[in-house]
């Protein structure tokens, strides 16, 4: 299948545009970024090196040798997307399993497989990515492969801190996508929440645990006696205290809480969002609790950002099914 020659003309004509902005680069390579980007849109069959060169202008070997050195493909997708994103956007990021079999494959390990609920050995891609939040609609920034446990191991790094790592190490420029980085349940550890609170300028939102450990906050009077009151008891995750919990919001499908209270594993405060789910208007008994940095977020926005995190497992579906991600024999 071949783009008609305008559109591959004009499309040209912006990659070239898009590419000359994202750093200083061998006209040579220029070429070879501008003219696989849009191989990528007509290519007919898999998407190997063999595949490349039968229907590309470069031969099998030049791929090969432009594949292993770095680009910065996250600034040429922000310059792609930006233009089409509103205002209101969040920034996600999410790991994903990709099934992979050799012996001399580097950073081959066991991780963890959603679609599978274990860890199984493969390889595995931290992906950044923007949900426009108006447009429910996520864009891919960045993949990275994740380095495996034993090698981390042996940095004596854990693979939140390798997470965090990959957050830090490109803060500024992820910081212009968006304030709020939102990821799933995995990032609420001490480390990793304290690191991005610390060292970046992002508000976290994630999801906690059914059954997290969470206490009021004292608002009371001082005694004057000893040490002032810091906590007001443990919250019970399956009969909040609606006292304490304010209502923000009902529908059909969930009524929506939202209070301040202390995470103990996090050691620090932050607001809790607590989502009842109905099903034909009655309480089914299933919960959710989310949590955000930002104590004066509203907490219907907490909700609706850490929902729309979603939309970026669509994308890792695609570029599993549709661009030949799981043919890639680029591995490092």
């Amino acid at each position: 299948m071949q783009m008609n020659k305008p559109t591959s003309h004009e499309l040209k004509t912006l990659l070239e545009k898009i590419v000359n902005k994202t750093g200083k680069l061998k006209q040579s390579r220029k070429n070879f970024i501008v003219s696989t980007l849009l191989l990528y849109l007509s290519l007919r069959g898999r998407y190997t090196f063999l595949g490349l060169s039968r229907y590309g202008e470069y031969c099998e070997q030049s791929y090969r040798n432009h594949y292993q050195k770095p680009y910065d493909w996250l600034s040429l997708n922000w310059e792609l997307v930006k233009g089409e994103v509103s205002s209101e956007r969040i920034l996600v990021f999410d790991p994903s399993y990709i099934p992979k079999s050799g012996k001399s494959t580097p950073h081959v390990d066991k991780f963890w497989s959603g679609c599978l609920g274990k860890a199984v050995k493969g390889l595995e891609l931290g992906v950044f990515g923007v949900v426009d939040i108006e447009k429910n609609t996520a864009f891919h920034l960045q993949s990275i492969q994740t380095a495996s446990p034993t090698v981390l191991s042996e940095l004596d790094l854990t693979l939140p801190d390798y997470y965090l790592d990959l957050v830090l190490c490109q803060k500024e420029e992820l910081e212009e996508v968006s304030e709020y980085l939102v990821v799933d349940g995995y990032f609420a550890k001490k480390g990793f929440v304290n690191g991005i609170k610390n060292q970046t300028g992002f508000t976290l939102i994630t999801k906690l645990r059914v059954d997290a450990n969470l206490r009021y906050l004292y608002n009371g009077p001082y005694s004057g006696k000893g040490r002032p009151k810091e906590f007001a008891g443990k919250v019970d995750l399956k009969n909040i205290d609606k006292r304490r919990f304010k209502k923000l919001e009902e529908t059909e499908e969930e009524i929506i809480y939202e209070c301040i209270c202390n995470v103990v594993n996090l050691k620090c405060n932050g607001k809790i969002v607590y989502v009842q789910f109905k099903k034909q208007g009655k309480l089914t008994g299933k919960y959710a609790v989310y949590f955000c940095e930002d104590c004066n977020l509203d907490g219907r926005k907490v909700y609706k950002y850490y929902k729309a995190r979603f939309q970026i497992e669509f994308l890792i579906r695609d570029g599993k099914q549709h661009t030949g991600l799981t043919h890639c024999q680029a591995r490092s």
